[in-house]
């Protein structure tokens, strides 16, 4: 199987999990705007945001550490050995993490600082147990695992919030079980690989992660900055109202993952393996790439046009507001995935420090754009500086990039596609319901088209799991 297949199969397997996900997700939207005030889930979506970023700091992203260089190991003794060393890291950052909350939450009267304290210590053992069942290749269970999270996580907050009226105490405690239950079934599923001898202490790995990992620590300072300042500036120069609404728009944007999150993470699995500068590695990424843009760019041309359809069904009323943001919002969040992504090909040459000046440079172009245009803009401010802040981060990746290797972009292919993105935002505006659905179906022989080879492999994989 050539590697652009292998990459395609490994897209199908996780984008079907993610489908599931993200569709749970979405459609919870309604209960929480229903059930909960725009000022309670401002409150807890710019929380949750700044404990995952300081988590990810705290814990210096040693997971991206662990799967890069366990896919490299050459033996099933050194891939353990590696892991062993990443979980010693995690160890102390637990450590490190336990202290700093506790002076913190002395210091400062902070409103469910427990179970925000819980949270992040969960975030970083989710993502520790997840990249080790990748490391494995145990992509069945992470995507299973993810599937248990999500649900655990829907049904609790269904429950909790319509049934007892937890407010926003439901969604931090849903989400916490949710993480719960994730953690145990990767370790109960891979605890032959886990428990494969004992843990043991090696320097010269453990300085290779800290040293590997640590600038992506100061990226995700870099990574707050342009994803959570906007929710900040919001709070303090707007309002937690404001803030909820803005929570709302950035659901939507999530949405696109749906397209994105499969095809990194099977993308990051054979990106880690590509860390040769050679013509053929060339050839690799621009196929690659040149694939990813088309996935992100028909996943905005249908998902726009789908959201106008299903906004009445998905927010309450007192979220209305967020309605016209939505296109927006969605092309800033599609252009952070394939900054993301670019961030993927330069970890796999370790050039982490390009990542990391890249992220700063673009967050302080947020900062830049926010503060300038925020008290004219609203909302609308904080959109375009995570946008415009993003697009500057892609062209300065896409510069680093090419200081390694010949990395093609179809730009031609790209400007014939932008007709159907204006149509698509044109259709979101003025549309009726008749006219969505007439260009739904206009588009979907094209989708088809483009998207022949993809689609079959999905089928394929349905087609065996129905078996089974």
């Amino acid at each position: 199987m050539s590697e652009i297949k292998k990459l395609g199969k490994s897209t199908a397997i996780f984008f079907l999990g993610n489908v599931l996900s993200k569709i749970v997700l979405l459609f919870m939207l309604k209960i929480y705007t229903e059930n909960i005030e725009p000022e309670e889930f401002g409150y807890f979506d710019v929380s949750t945001t700044l404990t995952t970023i300081i988590s990810a700091v705290i814990y210096l992203d040693i997971w991206m550490g662990i799967m890069r260089y366990a896919l490299n190991a050459k033996s099933k003794k050194q891939k353990h050995l590696i892991i062993s060393n990443g979980l010693l890291v995690t160890i102390v950052s637990t450590i490190v993490y336990t202290s700093i909350s506790y002076v913190v939450y002395l210091m400062f009267d902070f409103e469910y600082s427990g179970l925000l304290y819980l949270t992040g210590l969960l975030i970083a053992f989710q993502s520790f147990a997840g990249y080790i069942a990748r490391v494995y290749e145990k992509n069945y269970i992470y995507v299973v695992s993810g599937l248990s999270n999500t649900f655990t996580n829907a049904i609790i907050s269904f429950i909790l919030i319509i049934y007892y009226d937890f407010g926003i105490l439901g969604l931090y405690l849903s989400s916490i079980l949710g993480m719960l239950v994730q953690i145990l079934l990767i370790i109960y599923n891979l605890k032959k690989e886990l428990f494969y001898s004992r843990i043991k202490f090696d320097i010269k790995i453990f300085k290779t992660l800290v040293f590997f990992s640590a600038p992506l620590s100061l990226n995700s300072i870099s990574y707050w900055i342009l994803h959570a300042y906007g929710k900040i500036a919001i709070v303090y120069m707007i309002g937690l109202n404001t803030a909820g609404q803005y929570a709302v728009v950035t659901k939507f944007g999530a949405v696109l993952t749906l397209v994105s999150t499969a095809f990194t993470l099977a993308w990051q699995e054979l990106a880690f393996k590509k860390n040769e500068i050679s013509d053929q590695n060339s050839k690799f990424y621009t196929n690659a790439t040149n694939m990813y843009l088309k996935f992100l760019v028909f996943g905005f041309i249908i998902l726009i046009p789908l959201l106008s359809l299903l906004a009445d069904y998905l927010i309450a009323p007192e979220y209305e507001l967020v309605y016209p943001m939505v296109p927006l919002f969605v092309l800033a969040t599609l252009i952070s995935i394939l900054a993301s992504y670019l961030g993927n090909i330069l970890g796999a040459y370790e050039k982490t420090k390009s990542i990391f000046i890249s992220t700063l440079v673009a967050a302080l172009v947020n900062i830049i754009i926010i503060h300038s245009l925020i008290s004219f803009l609203g909302i609308y401010a904080a959109i375009l500086g995570f946008g415009i802040g993003y697009f500057v981060n892609v062209l300065m990746r896409l510069h680093s990039i090419n200081l390694l290797i010949t990395l093609n972009v179809e730009k031609r292919y790209l400007f014939k596609l932008f007709p159907w993105m204006v149509s698509s935002t044109f259709v979101f505006y003025m549309g009726n319901f008749f006219m969505i659905l007439m260009y739904l179906l206009l588009i979907t022989p094209v989708v088809i088209k483009n998207f022949k080879e993809e689609l079959y492999i999905i089928f394929n994989i349905i087609k065996k799991v129905a078996v089974k």
